[in-house]
């Protein structure tokens, strides 16, 4: 301490008051900025939508108002133990009355959920208190006393994290006699990076370029999904871009981005260019996304793969051996040594780590939208019924019937995708393709009960298998181990992750860190570059509920009745052109749902293009379709089995090329009729 006359208050060291003058500015600017965002959340019912601080509270929020603002002119007075106490009473007076509004929240209704303003707002006035504690000795030296406590307490367990941290990152033990080193989380941000010979590098290139071929070729066919401006669903910000409504609309333009993307990634494979032909082919990823969006509303298969090959472009692919590339410069004889390097490493490090961060997201989503009830509620038995009419095979109905194995897997689901970002911590290839097991049996899951097969999330994966003794086994194979693991092995040829592309790495990792808190707190998804992950993150209060609301047991189909002849299902027809929502919309509008005048004009000019979207691809007039919508009584739990009882039946008929839309309502040529059953 710093010694002060008699009578004064006394000065604490500059560094501590430094600190807990900037964390209590931080934390008094942060509470009357979270009254602007969702303190709550009502999900349904005649009061569903957010409800901001300023609009939720009657006088609370005034009060957080004055308290933030006495806490940040506090921030900028003389320190001294007096501010310090007075900063403290503020900051528990803020969290005090931030509890009492959580606890008790003014909005009732018993949907609530808490919003990301409500989070914001009490560690806010969290940060003013602790800073407050953080600049009084007294508190300080308590804690430094009790932390010892616990070091004494736990003995070896504390002593043992270093050895484990060492052991997740590959270190060797310290021999006797040298210092071991500490558990030092500030630098570990880029410490699990492995190491990859250039070799084993452009394996993986090989790999990685193939599965995106696969993508383009198996997965995804873009001038298919021509659609003109008027019959696109996608409004993601994204979306939005003129060029990007063109494109989506225009087929010839997709077979061109098609071709170019593919011909640029049979370049990557192959190592020519690698740089030019890898950025030309994350164009054509980009553009593949944004069409997705336009047309079909979302991309969730596509989002996180499209960000990781944009992060991907800071690997040094130049560099990266069996390339042509690597020849061209063996020849001119100026070819790198081949030792292993973090900068290639983080060719693999990069995707596991935007996969850990994802999954993590979608823990976050299920927990904050639906607390711990989508834990002990089962969640999981819901999706596996909702998708099982597309899954390969119907073990999802039996494991949806017991109840104890759904809240197990809805446990293992949670806990998968929390402790997945825990690949980052380790460059040992071992537990790296541990964890790779780990996530593939996830995305097998999703693929056996419920179907979905997001292949390029799997290419993804490709990059915790173990390239280097892959590469090794290879030319173990090839009987020429000996010459290249003495070259290989060589500490002297080590090249350090550093410089440039070190600092660019880190920044990568910050900006997309900071960005994925930003947009999972605030709910934003507009994609397919932001997301907070919500697939999923559903569920319902009870099976009884679930059979009465859920949208798995409404099916509609499409007819053309002629007038004489039997009806033409024209379900597939109108489906494969993406026509079925315009449909469907106008069914729903007849039905008794009130439209505005800019939603009606949007319905009358998709269900304009596709009449004639359906001419163009079929060679015949759409003509009148008569929408048929059934009702089945849903899912007995009991027996594992779909009820396919019809509760009820309603047919809709609407002819595109007369539909004419009003303000209010739609009218169609023939009236509701309907068939109970």
């Amino acid at each position: 301490m710093v010694a002060s006359e008699p009578g004064r208050p006394q000065r604490l060291p500059r560094p501590t008051l430094r600190s807990a003058s900037v964390l209590a500015a931080i934390g008094a600017t942060v509470i009357p900025v979270s009254l602007f965002l969702s303190w709550f959340e009502i999900l349904g019912g005649d009061k569903e939508g957010n409800y901001t601080g300023w609009y939720s509270f009657d006088r609370t929020d005034r009060v957080l108002a004055v308290l933030a603002l006495l806490a940040l002119g506090s921030a900028f007075l003389s320190p001294s133990r007096r501010v310090a106490a007075v900063r403290g009473l503020l900051g528990l007076a803020a969290v005090a009355v931030i509890a009492r509004e959580l606890a008790l929240p003014p909005v009732v209704d018993p949907t609530t959920v808490l919003g990301p303003g409500a989070y914001l707002g009490l560690a806010g006035g969290l940060g003013v208190l602790v800073s407050s504690l953080s600049a009084l000795e007294s508190v300080r030296a308590r804690a430094r006393w009790l932390w010892r406590l616990v070091r004494r307490v736990l003995g070896r367990g504390i002593r043992g994290i270093p050895a484990a941290a060492r052991w997740l990152r590959g270190e060797p033990e310290p021999v006797e006699g040298e210092a071991a080193s500490s558990l030092q989380v500030g630098r570990g941000v880029l410490r699990g990076v492995p190491e990859l010979s250039r070799r084993a590098l452009g394996l993986f290139r090989i790999a990685y370029g193939l599965g995106l071929i696969a993508v383009f070729t198996l997965h995804e066919d873009l001038p298919s999904r021509a659609t003109p401006v008027g019959a696109q669903a996608g409004s993601s910000w994204f979306a939005d871009f003129d060029w990007v409504r063109w494109l989506a609309s225009d087929s010839t333009a997709l077979a061109t981005v098609e071709v170019v993307s593919l011909v640029a990634l049979g370049c990557f494979v192959l190592g020519l260019v690698s740089r030019l032909s890898y950025l030309v082919a994350v164009g054509g990823v980009v553009a593949a996304a944004l069409v997705r969006v336009a047309v079909a509303g979302n991309a969730h298969d596509y989002g996180l793969p499209t960000v990781t090959a944009c992060l991907l472009l800071i690997v040094p692919w130049s560099s990266a051996g069996l390339s042509v590339d690597a020849l061209i410069r063996r020849r001119r004889g100026n070819s790198p040594p081949d030792g292993p390097s973090r900068r290639y490493g983080l060719a693999v490090w990069i995707p596991s780590f935007t996969l850990g961060v994802a999954f993590l997201a979608a823990a976050y989503a299920k927990l904050s939208i639906q607390g711990l009830e989508w834990i002990t509620g089962g969640a999981v038995k819901y999706h596996f019924v909702d998708d099982a009419r597309q899954a390969p095979v119907d073990w999802g109905l039996y494991l949806a019937s017991i109840d104890e194995v759904a809240v197990l897997m809805s446990l293992s689901a949670v806990v998968i995708e929390a402790v997945f970002f825990l690949v980052v911590l380790s460059p040992r290839p071992a537990v790296r393709f541990g964890f790779g097991l780990v996530g593939a049996s996830l995305l097998g899951g999703f693929y056996l009960f419920q179907g979905v097969f997001w292949l390029p999330w799997w290419v993804l994966l490709l990059s915790l298998l173990p390239w280097e003794g892959i590469y090794r086994a290879g030319l173990g194979i090839a009987g020429r181990a000996t010459v290249r693991a003495s070259a290989t092995d060589a500490p002297s040829l080590r090249v350090p992750l550093s410089g440039g592309l070190r600092v660019g790495a880190l920044a990568l990792v910050i900006v997309f860190l900071a960005q994925q808190v930003v947009v999972s707190g605030a709910r934003i998804e507009q994609e397919p570059l932001l997301t907070n992950f919500p697939m999923y993150s559903g569920t319902w209060s009870s099976e009884e509920a679930f059979n009465e609301g859920s949208s798995a047991f409404s099916h509609y189909r499409f007819e053309s009745r002629p007038a004489h002849g039997r009806p033409v299902d024209l379900t597939a027809r109108i489906e494969a052109i993406g026509g079925s929502d315009p449909l469907v919309d106008a069914f729903e509008a007849q039905d008794g749902e009130e439209l505005d005048g800019d939603e009606a004009k949007e319905l009358t000019a998709a269900l304009r293009a596709l009449e004639s979207t359906y001419e163009k691809r079929y060679g015949e007039s759409l003509g009148r379709v008569h929408t048929v919508s059934e009702r089945t009584a849903g899912f007995d739990f009991d027996r594992a089995a779909f009820d396919e009882r019809v509760l009820y039946r309603t047919t809709h008929v609407v002819d595109p090329s007369r539909f004419q839309a009003t303000a209010v309502l739609y009218h169609a040529s023939v009236p509701t009729v309907g068939f109970p059953r």
